[in-house]
């Protein structure tokens, strides 16, 4: 049988049923300062090399992924915003003397002044004609918000008359802008650069909001919804689905990013507080997750998250910037699935039929001998059963393995060691633990309890 590995777009899963993936190798490693930190990566990476650190109102550049970073704005920064393809920032000395800037590596300093901002300005958003809309709380009360608005080129501020602002303000590449009113979370939209506002078809509280690098042909906006889910709308924000739900009892989600190969993979990364981190393709069910284990104090707490060609996953948090080291990209994992009860199985987005089924004994699954070898990446050459012995033996690059039905000894390059289940003869076909087996090969194993299934993952 002709051996088919497709590459994946998404990585090992939770714990499941009672069953945890080892993914040890994968940790969370400090890169920069010993500060609250927030990281940015500038719009234009592949032809800059930026990545934006905000640490304590110092705003720091560095275009080495990380390894060495330079201050890049003389006054205290107050917001960073990525907007229409640009990094905005909020500076200066006091909330009473604030300045609007755009990143500008051709200019001297780096920063091009668009214009000064309102006074107490704790938001706001540029749109595709050059207006720019601000929000500031009113008479220090943030219950009461008030947004202005300035057009470009002379940028002199106005009232836009609507009092039903929040501190929430986003724009799309199309035009349209949106704010939330903090006392009922609904959203309402302007298509008019901030004269006239509606709202919109949602009652979720949006806390941030992630337009596709494809918005112009996908109409897609993704938002954090009360701090502890994922929410998708196809139409430029009018209607709005919820698609990451209890996935982390309770955690807060800190940050989403799109892959820097959206356009091809469709993927989305998304971060909790706690250092997690998920991905997801395409309509966002079915999100998957994974472990990183950290050398930090206990109090950490992630705030943002980067993605750089390559899968390099980077974030800020409350002490500092961190890197995930000895991170293996997707295109290199391959992945299958076995399901209880069915005979066919998964490798990558390929199904292939099995003239048998697996099975549960004991707490444990256990897999067809020979499909689990071809999961594993191996082919019949690298299969041996002896049937005087009633053993099978493995051999996949470096590594070879020996089981025997009936016995608990698991031989890994002449080394033994002693599995929970031994191996069984079913319909004349012989089955192996799937953990202990694929383990072995230094694959990771996990559990989905909702759809009774085992996946397997390995390095090519």
């Amino acid at each position: 049988m002709k051996r088919i590995v497709a590459s994946l777009v998404f990585l090992v899963m939770l714990c499941a049923a009672g069953t945890c993936t080892a993914n040890a190798e994968l940790r969370w490693s400090k890169l920069a300062f010993d500060a609250p930190s927030k990281i940015y990566v500038s719009p234009g990476y592949d032809r800059d090399h930026g990545l934006f650190a905000l640490v304590d109102k110092h705003l720091y550049l560095s275009i080495d992924e990380g390894k060495t970073w330079d201050k890049t704005a003389s006054l205290p920064v107050w917001l960073v915003k990525e907007e229409q393809r640009n990094i905005y920032t909020l500076q200066g000395a006091d909330q009473d003397h604030l300045a609007i800037y755009k990143y500008n590596p051709q200019v001297e300093g780096g920063w091009e002044k668009i214009c000064d901002a309102p006074t107490g300005t704790v938001n706001f958003t540029v749109l595709p004609s050059g207006t720019v809309i601000a929000v500031k709380p009113v008479y220090a009360h943030r219950d009461q918000w008030l947004l202005q608005r300035a057009a470009s080129p002379h940028y002199y501020w106005q009232d836009t008359g609507f009092t039903s602002a929040g501190e929430f303000l986003a724009s799309t590449p199309d035009g349209y802008v949106y704010t939330r009113e903090d006392g009922t979370g609904l959203i309402s939209q302007s298509t008019t650069d901030g004269l006239s506002w509606d709202e919109v078809n949602s009652v979720l509280k949006s806390n941030r909001f992630y337009i596709s690098p494809e918005y112009s042909n996908d109409k897609i906006i993704l938002s954090i919804t009360n701090n502890r889910s994922v929410s998708v709308s196809y139409d430029s924000g009018e209607h709005w689905q919820e698609r990451m739900t209890d996935m982390m009892s309770g955690k807060y989600l800190a940050d989403l990013a799109f892959s820097p190969a959206y356009g091809s993979d469709r993927t989305i990364y998304a971060l909790d507080r706690e250092g997690h981190v998920f991905t997801a393709v395409n309509t966002l069910v079915g999100w998957k997750s994974y472990d990183v284990s950290a050398d930090y104090i206990d109090s950490c707490e992630f705030n943002s998250l980067v993605v750089l060609p390559g899968d390099k996953i980077l974030a800020g948090a409350s002490d500092g910037i961190y890197e995930v080291i000895n991170y293996i990209p997707p295109a290199q994992r391959a992945q299958a699935y076995f399901v209880i009860g069915k005979n066919s199985y998964t490798i990558g987005q390929n199904d292939w039929l099995m003239d048998t089924a697996p099975f549960i004994d004991s707490d444990r699954t256990f897999v067809p001998l020979r499909y689990l070898a071809y999961a594993l990446g191996m082919s019949d050459d690298d299969i041996h059963w002896d049937g005087t012995k009633n053993e099978a033996t493995f051999t996949k690059n470096k590594t070879t393995v020996k089981v025997m039905v009936g016995s608990r000894t698991l031989t890994v390059n002449k080394q033994p060691s002693t599995m929970d289940v031994t191996p069984q003869i079913r319909d004349s076909r012989v089955f192996l633990p799937a953990r202990w087996v694929a383990e072995a090969f230094e694959a990771n194993v996990s559990w989905d309890g909702q759809n009774k299934s085992v996946i397997i993952e390995y390095v090519k």
